[in-house]
């Protein structure tokens, strides 16, 4: 690394044998032979530059696309997965997916989900005991223990009434579902209430009156 044409022919006549037959005389025929060779070899040198380049995600060019086949990328979990035509958008995507510790707590999903655009809280359940509950406290059973509910507070998504913008609300609620349930707990179960419907752990879909209540809707949710 570092070398040029002139100093590769100087090495390769530097091997050449003694004698009058081995000149080294520029603009002859065996300097022009070695000069050819030591293009070639000047175009290996940069390109093992370049292959050290490719091994930094942070510099990437040619190696994106293996890049984010190892992370992961594009993430399934959206109904439609796009790739940026930005190259250090590209980057970003790869390094967060790759630099991402994870976590299991209430900020670390609500940390995810405002990435995603979405506010929300979490509530977890406890079930009740006698000598630790007390009187007006929820009666929930055991397996409450292992639910948690995911409810939608506000939203970067579009307002308006567009087939355009309710396309996309499907795509990045399903993408909240998608993502939440590959890294929830393996032991729990988890139930995301958004604005207009709610999203039961079997996928059906429920709607909301104004006042609330929950109605099942025919069908099973899709995305």
């Amino acid at each position: 690394m570092g070398m040029t044409k002139e100093g590769y022919r100087s090495a390769l006549q530097q091997l050449l044998p003694r004698g009058l037959v081995w000149v080294r005389a520029l603009g002859t025929r065996l300097t022009g032979l070695l000069t050819g060779f030591a293009r070639t070899l000047l175009r290996v040198d940069n390109r093992l530059g370049d292959l050290a380049r490719e091994t930094d995600p942070t510099k990437t060019v040619e190696a994106i696309t293996d890049w984010e086949k190892l992370a992961g990328l594009p993430d399934d979990c959206c109904c439609t997965p796009t790739v940026s035509d930005d190259l250090d958008e590209r980057r970003q995507a790869v390094i967060l997916r790759l630099t991402n510790e994870g976590g299991q707590s209430k900020p670390y999903f609500i940390q995810l989900a405002a990435m995603l655009g979405f506010q929300i809280t979490i509530n977890e359940f406890r079930p009740f005991r006698a000598g630790i509950s007390r009187c007006g406290d929820p009666l929930n059973s055991r397996e409450m223990s292992f639910m948690w509910v995911v409810r939608e507070t506000d939203s970067t998504l579009p307002t308006d009434l567009s087939e355009q913008a309710a396309e996309a609300i499907a795509c990045a609620r399903a993408a909240l579902v998608c993502i939440f349930r590959r890294y929830k707990p393996a032991h729990t179960d988890v139930v995301f209430y958004f604005i207009d419907y709610l999203i039961t752990e079997d996928e059906t879909a429920f709607i909301t009156a104004e006042d609330g209540t929950p109605f099942v809707a025919d069908g099973l949710w899709t995305h």
